[in-house]
């Protein structure tokens, strides 16, 4: 094989693997350690906010109330988003049983895995039903969260993962991370922190 042959195909080898390796990077869903994206602007929408989703792991515990404090924190810190509470959600779905979806334990598990554009079933369908029934183009959804605990003994925090999706297309419009105070596990303040930190980021 020519050498200037053997030096294209290498070439293409090399683009292809750092094509790959950003592409890998892209792929990553966001964390709380680095800076995300700023979220598009809300004034004037209708966002359905969904109950964060059950998270396990290690070193992750619990972030008990942190519906309520998200519940609390995005009208204060938002005021010009018309935010359709879990509350709300969970008055309209006892008079539409026949949907049977459960707002608290829905499939986001690929947006764990990955940095999605656009989600897919059956978690696009439980949405898209969802914002018909409650007038909400947009969803909040907290895929992941909770107290993360910190090596070497120091204080951990509560971390929020979440999600802005288009209910009409499965579009993800944006992923964002945010944390907390640190301080100890269980602490209402700890976790308010972490609610506070994201209705202040979505506000912004």
């Amino acid at each position: 094989m020519p050498r200037s042959v053997q030096r294209a195909a290498v070439a293409l080898v090399l683009s292809a693997a750092l094509v790959s390796a950003a592409c890998a990077r892209r792929a990553r869903p966001p964390v709380a350690n680095e800076p995300s994206p700023a979220p598009p602007s809300l004034a004037g929408r209708a966002v359905l906010v969904l109950p964060l989703q059950p998270t396990s792991g290690p070193g992750v515990l619990p972030a008990p109330g942190i519906d309520a404090d998200l519940a609390f924190f995005l009208p204060e810190r938002a005021p010009l988003v018309h935010w359709v509470l879990p509350a709300e959600l969970e008055r309209v779905l006892r008079s539409s049983p026949t949907l049977r979806i459960r707002p608290a334990e829905l499939d986001v598990t690929a947006l764990r895995r990955a940095r999605l554009e656009r989600i897919g079933e059956p978690l696009f369908t439980d949405l898209h039903n969802l914002g018909l029934l409650l007038d909400a183009r947009l969803a909040l959804v907290p895929y992941a969260g909770g107290y993360v605990a910190a090596a070497g003994g120091q204080a951990g925090r509560v971390e929020l993962h979440v999600a802005l999706i288009d209910t009409s297309d499965g579009d993800v419009l944006w992923l964002g991370a945010v944390a907390g105070q640190p301080g100890e596990a269980g602490s209402a303040a700890v976790t308010a922190s972490a609610a506070s930190a994201l209705a202040q980021r979505l506000g912004q």
